[in-house]
């Protein structure tokens, strides 16, 4: 089973930007480790990326669900890609960020207008398809009426099952 989902971003400048990863440069094929000039740790090189930000939007194919969510995905130089999530988010001093919060002070007012906007123009198709938009407050919590069995995996580690474990996964 595979949740469907999408990623809609305004196409115009300022939902843009660019990044950088680590990547590991692959040194002269050797048998010596020590030979191919890695020492202790393999060397690292940037790799320069250009990304978008605007939502992705998760329609679990189990119940008519939706969850929209501020994300990026990311092209880098070297053909990689990182593909947004519904629980995407960063941490600065080890709280989380708010991904909209944070999009509003980074962009500015009317780019948050603009991305508003596309979020609610998104809503509006899926509840004209019967597509319940669930709230992100709501979306986390967790649901105590759900148990984890051998058959399930999600649930056996001790923590609570919510909404995104059992109507929005990624594969089996």
């Amino acid at each position: 089973m595979f949740v469907s989902h999408v990623f809609r971003s305004p196409d115009r400048e300022g939902f843009t930007f660019e990044t950088e990863a680590e990547g590991v440069v692959e040194p002269e094929l050797t048998d010596d480790f020590a030979e191919a000039g890695w020492g202790e740790d393999p060397p690292v090189s940037r790799i320069p990326g250009r990304g978008r930000t605007g939502w992705v939007v998760a329609v679990s194919l189990l119940a008519p669900f939706a969850v929209i969510e501020l994300s990026d995905t990311v092209a880098f130089e070297d053909g990689s890609r990182t593909e947004a999530e519904i629980e995407s988010y960063g941490q600065t001093a080890g709280e989380r960020v708010a991904p909209e919060e944070n999009f509003r002070e980074v962009y500015g007012a009317q780019a948050y207008k603009t991305i508003v906007s596309l979020r609610v123009k998104i809503a509006d198709i899926l509840e004209g398809f019967g597509i319940t938009v669930l709230a992100a407050e709501e979306w986390r919590k967790p649901a105590p009426w759900l148990q984890g069995t051998e058959e399930t995996l999600i649930g056996l580690d001790g923590k609570a099952i919510r909404v995104p474990d059992a109507f929005f996964f990624e594969s089996l």
